[in-house]
């Protein structure tokens, strides 16, 4: 991983500025250093950069029956980070294998958004489109070879570049997408410097249902589950830091086995807000509650390799003596 550059103040003052005005999104900060580009990542709402960021998460948007899209992240250089002068930036899609499709070579992925994350074949029919205008344009299909994208834009005098292009999840036969969250593989290219590192780009298009089964919407945007939002990107930083993705389900203490220590958490916890513990085994659950507990009982005394080194989490004192119930509501549920 290539070096961060100094973060300087006057970055911040202009992007302030235009966050002010902005949409909510995050734009991603490619740069030159080292001889090769680099990409950070900045947030408009928070006026927040952050070096060397490898994951960019939009929620979806309702366009039309049958397509799903937004204009975000776009691609924001500035003087303080800026590429080569007067140069094209490119990308293209590539198929990517490990860490994140470790069975198969996908240049798309998908994940219906439920249980633990695992990101497979995109649903059947489907595709992602990129879209700069009507004429140049790029498909890709989820499949297992490259794809080539397109020029981006120039870079100004000063290196700078801020181009923003539509993403869109088409579904099958005219149809809706099915919802869930689309990854998009994506590395940059400029002549002169060594490519970047490949960045994803992850699309929540889960979204939120009433009883009857209806889209819920804000306003005119769609609800979309940020839960399982936060869950997929944190699986995708822990992949690409070397991590292996999320733990052993159950093993909340990240010891590498489920064991007295992650039911002690889980039921000194129960009914709180999920804490960031919690993150380690994949579940999707807004509180610690029975879907934590079973998670622990489901896997008692199994092990498996710590997928957070070094993240260890303070236990309490001492256990609840729950198992018996937890074991009876367990077996009510199945």
């Amino acid at each position: 991983m290539r070096r961060a550059l100094p973060i300087f103040l006057s970055f911040f003052v202009a992007a302030s500025a235009v966050g002010q005005s902005a949409n909510q999104h995050v734009d991603a900060v490619p740069y030159a250093v080292d001889g090769g580009i680099s990409v950070g990542k900045f947030d408009f709402d928070t006026a927040a950069f952050v070096p060397q960021a490898r994951v960019f998460s939009e929620p979806l948007e309702i366009i039309q029956p049958s397509f799903h899209g937004v204009g975000a992240p776009g691609f924001f250089s500035t003087p303080d980070f800026p590429l080569l002068p007067n140069t094209d930036l490119a990308f293209d899609v590539p198929a990517v294998t490990d860490p994140v499709s470790p069975n198969q070579p996908r240049n798309a992925l998908f994940w219906n958004g439920s249980g633990g994350v695992s990101f497979g074949d995109l649903p059947s029919g489907h595709d992602v489109q990129i879209r700069k205008s009507r004429f140049v344009n790029t498909v890709v299909d989820g499949g297992s070879s490259d794809t080539s994208g397109f020029v981006l834009n120039r870079t100004g005098v000063s290196g700078t570049i801020h181009q923003h292009v539509s993403f869109r999840v088409q579904g099958a036969n005219g149809q809706a997408p099915v919802d869930g969250f689309y990854l998009l593989p994506f590395q940059l290219h400029q002549e002169g410097l060594e490519s970047s590192d490949v960045i994803y780009f992850l699309f929540n298009g889960k979204y939120e249902r009433d009883e009857f089964d209806e889209i819920v919407f804000n306003g005119i945007l769609p609800v979309v589950d940020e839960d399982a939002q936060d869950i997929a990107e944190d699986w995708l930083e822990a992949v690409l830091a070397g991590g292996g993705g999320l733990g052993l389900p159950g093993d909340f203490n990240d010891s590498g086995s489920v064991e007295q220590g992650d039911l002690n958490l889980v039921l000194n916890n129960w009914g709180n807000a999920r804490g960031p513990w919690a993150n380690a085994d994949g579940f999707l659950s807004l509180n610690v509650d029975q879907e934590e507990l079973n998670r622990v009982l489901n896997n008692w005394g199994n092990s498996a390799a710590p997928s957070f080194a070094g993240s260890s989490v303070p236990e309490p004192a001492a256990a609840v003596t729950l198992l018996a119930v937890g074991l009876l509501t367990l077996r009510r549920r199945r």
